[in-house]
Formats: structure tokens, sequence, C-alpha cells
């Protein structure tokens, strides 16, 4: 490690609060089955067991605090350039999918958006001019 390059934060961040336990199950339950995939794929020629065994390691980490402190020691053993292009990537996936995102909520909002609704007479006003005629 070069002394003259400035310390990196850590790859993934511990949540305060801890998760609900169903929510737990799901993840660890999740994590084992790409554990499972990543030795099937493994074992299996076609596809390798790495991407398997990330998301795995991804889920597991999500569902205890351990594992991500965990992570983070091992990534903190990883070469200097290896942990940004790391982070790089993590950033450009973010900012993909929090763009989808919000393309997707701006869709579904303009959608449920009432068009000409100043233009349509409200039950108050609405009453009053029925009556009249």
């Amino acid at each position: 490690m070069n002394p003259f390059d400035p310390p990196l934060t850590p790859l993934f961040e511990a949540d305060e609060a801890p998760r609900p336990l169903w929510k737990r199950a799901l993840l660890l339950g999740g994590a084992a089955l790409f554990m499972v995939l990543g030795v099937i794929g493994w074992l299996v020629p076609v596809v390798t067991g790495i991407p398997f065994y990330v998301v795995g390691f991804a889920l597991l980490g999500a569902a205890s605090p351990r594992t991500i402190h965990a992570l983070n020691r091992l990534e903190a053993r990883l070469p200097q350039r290896w942990r940004v292009a790391l982070r790089v990537t993590s950033a450009k996936l973010l900012a993909a999918y929090r763009a989808r995102r919000d393309r997707k909520r701006a869709m579904t909002s303009a959608s449920t958006d009432s068009k000409g609704s100043a233009l349509q007479p409200n039950s108050e006003r609405a009453l009053p001019e029925s009556q009249r005629k």
C-alpha cells in the first residue's frame, strides 16, 4: 500500500438497527441458496460459481453485521487498485439503480396525476349548480 494513497472507507456499511427476524431468515435462506448454486456451478463446468458466491456473501452480509465486518476486513487486504475498482463499479451500479428507480417513480406519478381536475367541478360547486337547474 502506497503511503500517499488516501485511506478508503469500508466497502460495506453496517446498519445500526438490527433487521427483523423474518427479514434475516429470508436473507440467510437466500444466501444459502446462492452458496449451493455456487457449489453446483463449481461442479458443473458450464457456469462458474463465483457470481453466485458473491451474491451469497452479499446477502449474508445484509443479514449479519459480523459478516459485514469480516467482508470489510477481507476487502481491506486487497490491492489498492482493486479496492478502488470495487468502489467505482459499485457506485456505477448504484447510480444506475437509482436512475432506473427514479424514472419508474416519475412514470408512475405522471400516470397517476389527475389531468384537468381543476376544470371539473368538485362536489361543493356541483351541488348548488345542479339545484339551480
